[in-house]
Parts: structure tokens; C-alpha cells; sequence
């Protein structure tokens, strides 16, 4: 399909598929388990291996990358997905389903085989292994990762984390994780914008992102402050003055901001 690394998924049994197919496919991601050879955001080719052997191929972007075990593998995004890679999946599912692949032995809680012995044969003696009989699943994708981590980890994620995890994370807490993604040293402008504009922003918080000189010269980050209700005082001709003076010019006749913001321009326009 494409020169990309391909990373593949394969499913065992056709309900195997179509639990992941309700959970995760048709939403756009799926994890393949065990798999590598990828970097976070590399373009990628996701082959999905029915048990039959058929496989079905979309163009994906590796999200999550877990090195070491338990859950070791690769998260992607499908990309693009829209319609058309939706119909392609709901096809393959039915095709899964109408060729009618076996599906192993029935299993007990445990994973043993509730089907009767053959004759002559003995069940295996059920002997401790030193581990537990079933372990919590891996997460299947980022979001799932962030859900169930502990407050510590979350923090220690939104100083540290990448792009991925950072958005992750803030959709997943919101204003709870604002305070340690302030402290991420790779946090973009775009992102400091997003949490700027928030209504209910404290005024400490506030105050780091007008610290930020970096941050303070983006124009997606000022135009998120000046719009901020919370914005007052002197921090408004503090951000005002980082404005070019072609946007200062216009900002009196721009009516989406706050009567204080206009004037305050004005002010220091002469006007």
C-alpha cells in the first residue's frame, strides 16, 4: 500500500476484532501489541490480520510507543480517517463475519479450557504458577494510559511528557493539570494560548504565562489574554505592550475585547 513502516494487528478469533472494532477501530486507533520498529509520529501503515489471513491496510500515525513490558507495542491514529476508512472497516467485519473463522475452545474465567477431556486423557494438574491468573490489560491507546495514572504520575507527565501525552492529559483533567503542563519546558505557544484563554484561570497561573517572554510575543497567546475577563490592572498594558504596533493600532476597533482592553490601548496610543 505504501512505502511506510507497517506496524500489524492481529486478532485470533473474529469476536477478538469485533470488540476492537466497537472499542477502538472505528474510532479512529488501535494498538498492536508487541509491535516496534517505529518512532512517535512517524507515518505508518497499520495492517489489521483477521485469523482467516486476510488483512486490511490503512495509513496510520504512531501516537504511543511502549518499550517494555507488561503492554509493550505501539498506539496509533488513522490518518486520515473519515467515512471512507470507516466503510472499509465495517466491510472487513463483515467479510470476518460472513466466512465464518472457528473460534478456539470455550475458556473458563481462568483461560482453561471448559471443553470435556478426550477420552483416556487426564485435565493438567492445576499447579501455582507464581504469578497471578489474569493481569489488568494494557492500555490500548493514550487516553486509556492517562485515565489510570495516579495523581503523582500526572504530574510528573505534564512537566515531562510530550505533545501527545500533554493533550492527553489536559482533556482528561483539565484545569487539575494546568499548573505542572505551565511547568512542561516544551510546552508550545499554541498550548500556553489554550490554557490562557480560560475563564476560570487563576491569577497565579496567569502569572506564569506573562513571565514567559516566549510566550508573551506569540499573538495567539496575547489575544488569549486580552480576552481572558480575568485579565486587569497593569497585566493588561503589560500585554498590551508586547503587541506590534500595527496590532496595537487596531486593537480600539476591534469590538470582541473588553471596553478596559480598548481604553487601555488607547491610553498608550496617546489617543
Amino acid at each position: 500500500m505504501s512505502d511506510r513502516p507497517r506496524v500489524v494487528v492481529s486478532y485470533t478469533q473474529a469476536s477478538e476484532f469485533a470488540k476492537d472494532l466497537d472499542k477502538n477501530l472505528l474510532k479512529g486507533r488501535a494498538f498492536a501489541i508487541g509491535a516496534s520498529g517505529v518512532a512517535q509520529r512517524d507515518a505508518c501503515e497499520v495492517v489489521l490480520r483477521a485469523p482467516d489471513g486476510s488483512e486490511l491496510s490503512l495509513l496510520a500515525e504512531a501516537v504511543w510507543i511502549q518499550e517494555e513490558d507488561p503492554g509493550a507495542g505501539v498506539g496509533v491514529q488513522f490518518q486520515p480517517f473519515g467515512d471512507t476508512e470507516k466503510s472499509r472497516l465495517e466491510e472487513f467485519a463483515q467479510q470476518l463475519k460472513n466466512s465464518g473463522a472457528p473460534s478456539p475452545a470455550p475458556t473458563d474465567q481462568a483461560g482453561r479450557s471448559s471443553a470435556p477431556p478426550a477420552e483416556g486423557s487426564q485435565r493438567p494438574s492445576r499447579r501455582p504458577t507464581g504469578r497471578p491468573s489474569s493481569l489488568p490489560p494494557a492500555p490500548r491507546n493514550i487516553h486509556e494510559k492517562v485515565r489510570g495514572l495516579s495523581i503523582r504520575d500526572r504530574q510528573r507527565m505534564a512537566r515531562d511528557g510530550n505533545l501527545t501525552e500533554r493533550v492527553a492529559l489536559e482533556r482528561c483533567y483539565s484545569s487539575s493539570v494546568w499548573e505542572y503542563l505551565l511547568q512542561n519546558q516544551s510546552l508550545s505557544a499554541s498550548e500556553a494560548a489554550r490554557i490562557a484563554k480560560k475563564g476560570n484561570l487563576p491569577h497565579p497561573l496567569m502569572k506564569i504565562i506573562l513571565s514567559n517572554a516566549g510566550w508573551l510575543k506569540a499573538g495567539e497567546v496575547q489575544r488569549a489574554l486580552l480576552a481572558n475577563p480575568r485579565l486587569n490592572g497593569p497585566d493588561i498594558e503589560r500585554v498590551l505592550r508586547n503587541l506590534s504596533r500595527a496590532d496595537l493600532n487596531r486593537l480600539p476597533q476591534q469590538s470582541g475585547y473588553r471596553p478596559g482592553v480598548r481604553q487601555a490601548a488607547k491610553r498608550l496610543l496617546g489617543k
